[in-house]
């Protein structure tokens, strides 16, 4: 529970991933590893438990950069390709030449860690303005930015969120 009195409801999910294979004929065979098989989709409800309501939203990705470089089976650049957005934060952290990160503290490290991208905080339009979305955003770091280099967030406003919160008030 965070501590504005609210609470984050996560759900994961992962694309069939390289180790489980798939049914082929009669038997079982494995398939070879996709870029998006490193990608975990997260959503959370943010919920407020006095009211028993859903009063906002969450989405974002963990990236196991890890877990890709243990198998070596998929690059770096591959996995950051797969999606437009996660493109965009590969451009900004990492070189390109090298895939690297761009810091040095983090490049300088021989073990690759995981990134988390935050796609979306959203709060109802009528409980703007109590902080809720930068509480909801600290509580998705604090669950899932463990054994993360970076957390990659690009903040812009909710489309047409100023009007909602106007045409709610008396």
């Amino acid at each position: 529970m965070i501590a504005t009195g609210l609470e984050i409801v996560f759900s994961t999910k992962r694309r069939l991933d390289a180790q489980r294979g798939h049914r082929n004929g009669g038997g079982l065979r494995r398939r070879e590893p996709r870029p998006t098989d490193y990608i975990v989709e997260i959503v959370g409800a943010v919920r407020d438990p006095r009211i028993d309501e859903s009063i906002g939203r969450v989405f974002a990705r963990r990236v196991e950069l890890s877990r890709a470089a243990k198998e070596g089976c998929v690059s770096l650049l591959e996995i950051f390709d797969a999606e437009q957005t996660l493109f965009e934060c590969f451009a900004g952290l990492y070189d390109p030449e090298t895939c690297l990160p761009r810091d040095r503290a983090a490049a300088a490290s021989a073990e690759r860690r995981d990134l988390l991208v935050i796609d979306l905080v959203q709060i109802d339009a009528v409980r703007r303005g109590r902080q809720l979305g930068i509480a909801a955003l600290l509580e998705t770091i604090d669950v899932w930015g463990g054994g993360c280099d970076y957390v990659c967030i690009d903040c812009a406003p909710v489309p047409g969120g100023d009007e909602e919160a106007e045409a709610g008030d008396p």
